[in-house]
């Protein structure tokens, strides 16, 4: 028994002696202290490296516990029965923790789903991108084209939804007619520029859309602004939506969603939300557009980039160090 409790004791001894020789120089001090590393500005414009937040531990604190530090503030466990336990996962970052380069897509909210998208949806949508287009942050739209199973897009998804319901409107895959593939007045783009960042899909992920040379119309529209995170609302829940944002972590951007600026007729609807929430910071609408509007308020995008830089000047070498951004044929 005092063997076992001598070797736990000298377990934690060792782990408190390396995170001290690790962290002790660098973040001194008996509390805990956090340091976050400013992002520089590399390659077209994105912002590297990531912010990365270091954590040390109170070592003068005997009596706090290293579990108690390491706990996740943004997992719940419940439990389903005697033994089962359920894991509950939530977004451990905000918006609003670092500077961030940021990009709206709304996503397929055209005049073929007009009749079936509450009020309260649209007016949220309009506010969004209102908030956007004042703070100068780039708008994307994205809108459904397929109209038939002889459109030249035939594949998977019409041998899921079957060949029927295509007269009578009822299959989803297809619009009605070419005018519903127009963007909702109220969100449409007004300008040459704005025009030119609007996607024709044909797969529910919006980066599946491809130019002639192969490359993805979202993706090259993203780097070429460096951003890093997309913010995404509009339709359908559980298809475009959930299949651009699952698509676009694997990209390696931040993907915030307005949980209430999204919309579908399907039943689906609730379970696609607590998917999105797996991978993505789950926001109300209000809270993205007062973040777009702190953004307009704080000054152009491009002062925020150089006082980043400012603050990154500060930092430790080691720290303030950029690091290359990834190759565009890699993603």
């Amino acid at each position: 028994m005092h063997l076992a409790a001598s070797l736990r004791l000298a377990k934690h001894d060792l782990l408190d002696f390396l995170d001290e020789c690790c962290l002790g120089a660098l973040l001194p001090g008996s509390e805990q202290e956090r340091l976050v590393a400013e992002p520089c500005l590399g390659e077209g414009g994105a912002l590297y490296p990531r912010p990365m937040v270091i954590y040390s531990r109170p070592f003068a604190s005997p009596a706090c516990r290293r579990d108690s530090l390491d706990r996740m503030e943004n997992l719940r466990i419940s439990r389903a029965g005697c033994r089962e336990r359920r894991l509950h996962f939530s977004c451990s970052w905000r918006l609003g923790d670092r500077p961030r380069r940021v990009a709206l897509l709304i996503d397929d909210a055209q005049e073929e789903y007009r009749s079936l998208m509450p009020p309260r949806v649209l007016s949220r949508l309009c506010d969004l991108v209102a908030a956007a287009r004042a703070a100068g942050v780039v708008v994307l739209w994205s809108r459904w084209c397929r109209t038939s199973p002889t459109d030249a897009h035939y594949g998977a998804l019409d041998e899921y939804f079957g060949p029927w319901g295509v007269a009578s409107h009822d299959n989803p895959l297809y619009l009605a007619s070419d005018k519903g593939r127009a963007i909702m007045h109220e969100l449409a783009p007004r300008t040459a520029a704005e025009r030119s960042r609007v996607i024709d899909s044909h797969a529910f992920d919006a980066f599946a859309a491809r130019r002639r040379d192969g490359r993805s119309v979202l993706r090259e529209e993203l780097d070429a602004h460096g951003v890093d995170t997309l913010l995404l609302a509009g339709c359908w829940t559980e298809s475009c939506v959930l299949s651009t944002a699952i698509r676009a972590v694997a990209e390696d951007l931040n993907v915030a969603v307005a949980s209430d600026a999204v919309f579908t007729c399907a039943d689906a609807g609730p379970a696609a939300l607590r998917v999105l929430g797996v991978y993505c910071c789950m926001v109300r609408a209000a809270e993205m557009s007062a973040y777009l509007r702190d953004l307009a308020s704080a000054g152009t995008l491009a002062e925020a980039d150089a006082t980043a830089v400012e603050r990154t000047a500060a930092l430790p070498v080691a720290l303030a160090q950029p690091l290359p951004p990834a190759s565009a044929e890699a993603t």
